[in-house]
């Protein structure tokens, strides 16, 4: 689907020319004024350091029992030199409607960045730790006497996601930025039938499936790449319910692949898209071992082979 832009998936461009644009009386004279547009990017590791539940399957009863790959917090933040806004994304399950308010007032308040412009993102990974801070909820394996350590990591997350949105502030810089699409067919529609007229969890190769990548370049005025912001619509659930062990799933290894290649200064920040039906091609029921032998490392360099290439192509 050359030449496609997906909307949803170019969401850092589209939220800072929203914010930029949406300022001036006249968009296309704002627009034609000739204001450079600056960026900054900055990462920090946000695996927690104490043992806490994981969040992605109510089956697991026992906190983590160790570190496989480090999690890490990604974002860039652009301006204009009148308007800022930021783009987070975080290798979590996700954020309850309350914490995502805590914590974008929290950065709005210490980075002068608008709470309406910060998007906060979890890359949806399965194999990170809970942030629930609520009490025991039958079935679901969030153990009360665990509470106040994840209490305790949710405001050390609080603080280092502020801190690494006020670093990418803090490295703005006038940038260029183009966008790209490439395609990755490591996913799959997860709505299959049983053969006895019911649908369930599986793997539907008939089924609708966005393989879309979408990829923004962001570089400095030497050409040299600053951030590459990655969407590639699929769940996090390469490892299954039987892993104890932290993991970024197949987006930490994704970023992790276009970092290493592209250069460690470069932050790649990774959104999961419209993934609410769709699945990695392998998993979410594989033995972890085995899985991270293949199937994480495999979709992490597929689709990082892929990012590259389009980034080259900006």
């Amino acid at each position: 689907m050359k030449g496609k832009i997906m909307y949803a998936a170019l969401a850092a461009v589209v939220l800072f020319i929203w914010v930029f644009m949406s300022s001036a009386d006249n968009p296309v004279l704002y627009a034609a004024s000739g204001k450079s547009i600056s960026a900054g990017a900055a990462k920090i590791k946000t695996t927690p350091e104490t043992p806490i539940p994981m969040s992605g399957y109510g089956s697991r009863k026992d906190p983590f029992k160790g570190v496989h790959d480090d999690l890490f917090a990604r974002t860039i933040v652009f301006s204009d030199g009148e308007n800022t806004a930021a783009l987070i994304a975080v290798d979590l399950s996700g954020f309850s409607h309350k914490l995502w308010d805590e914590i974008s007032t929290e950065i709005s308040e210490k980075t002068g960045i608008p709470k309406e412009n910060i998007m906060l993102s979890a890359t949806h990974n399965h194999n990170g730790p809970t942030t629930r801070e609520y009490k025991e909820v039958s079935g679901r394996g969030y153990n009360q006497k665990y509470s106040a350590e994840v209490a305790a990591y949710v405001e050390t997350l609080k603080q280092k996601l502020v801190s690494v949105v006020a670093e990418a502030k803090d490295n703005l810089a006038p940038v260029r930025v183009g966008a790209g699409e490439g395609e990755c067919l490591m996913n799959i529609n997860r709505r299959a039938e049983d053969g006895k007229g019911n649908i369930t969890l599986g793997r539907n190769p008939y089924g609708p499936c966005d393989h879309d990548v979408a990829v923004v370049r962001i570089d400095n005025v030497k050409g040299s790449p600053v951030a590459v912001f990655v969407n590639w619509p699929c769940h996090g659930v390469v490892i299954g319910p039987s892993n104890y062990l932290i993991s970024g799933d197949w987006p930490g290894a994704a970023a992790r692949y276009v970092e290493n290649n592209l250069g460690s200064n470069v932050i790649v920040p990774v959104t999961a898209g419209a993934s609410g039906n769709i699945n990695p091609i392998y998993g979410p029921h594989m033995n972890f071992e085995s899985s991270y032998a293949y199937a994480v490392d495999a979709i992490g360099k597929i689709l990082g082979e892929e990012v590259i290439r389009v980034a080259n192509e900006i």
